[in-house]
């Protein structure tokens, strides 16, 4: 299974960032919120998030992380 990470804010869609903000406002606990996070950030299906090892997981979260909370500078710089 080939999984495709956003690397930076500009690989971030705006139709990606919307479902994002809709997800932060939902009552779930960690581990569901972090697989639909996965689902939106890249092309997996919710089912197929549950199939991801751990490390994998764990990974995948933390780009997707580092993404979002890429500043304009760091981005300007690239």
């Amino acid at each position: 299974m080939k999984i495709r990470l956003p690397e930076n804010k500009s690989e971030i869609t705006l139709g990606q960032y919307q479902r994002y903000v809709k997800l932060l406002e939902r009552d779930l606990d960690v581990y569901s919120f972090n697989r639909r996070k996965l689902e939106i950030f890249t092309d997996l299906s919710f089912q197929d998030t549950a199939k991801v090892t751990q490390v994998d997981f764990e990974f995948c979260l933390n780009q997707i992380d580092k993404a979002l909370n890429m500043t304009y500078e760091e981005l300007v710089s690239k």
